[in-house]
C-alpha cells in the first residue's frame, strides 16, 4: 500500500505542494523568488519549507506536544528562501510561533490579492 510520497524530514509532498501553491513561489518574510534558472533551460528550487514549531528538540520553537503527523503539516510550515530561514531559527525570540504565524498568514494573503 502506498502510504504517499514523502520530501526530507517526512513531509508528505501533498503538504509541500499546498505550502508553494499559497506561497506563490516567494519566500514569506522578504518575498523574494524562489527558483532559479540553471543552464539556460530547467529551474529549480531555492525556497526551504521551514517548521514553525521546531522539527526536533532543541530546534527553534520546538513544542513537545506536537504529534509527527502535526509538525510536518502545511499548518506548522511556512515557504522561507534559505537566508531567512537562517534568521528566524538563529533568533526564535525575535520570531515568535505566532510572529511566524501572522507573517504566513499576511504572506499568503498578499499573494491571492497579487494573482486576482
Amino acid at each position: 500500500m502506498n502510504k504517499g510520497v514523502y520530501l526530507p524530514r517526512n513531509i508528505p509532498i501533498t503538504e509541500t505542494k499546498v505550502l508553494w501553491g499559497k506561497g506563490g513561489n516567494r519566500c514569506a518574510v522578504c518575498r523574494t523568488g524562489l527558483t532559479m534558472q540553471s543552464n539556460g533551460f530547467s529551474e529549480y528550487p531555492l525556497g526551504e519549507a521551514a517548521h514553525i514549531e521546531g522539527y526536533s528538540v532543541g530546534s527553534a520553537r520546538y513544542n513537545s506536544n506536537m504529534k509527527d503527523k502535526e509538525r510536518n503539516s502545511y499548518a506548522n510550515l511556512v515557504l522561507l528562501c534559505p537566508t531567512c530561514h537562517s534568521i528566524i531559527d538563529k533568533i526564535p525570540s525575535s520570531y515568535t510561533t505566532s510572529d511566524i504565524k501572522k507573517i504566513k498568514d499576511e504572506h499568503e494573503k498578499w499573494v491571492e490579492r497579487v494573482i486576482k
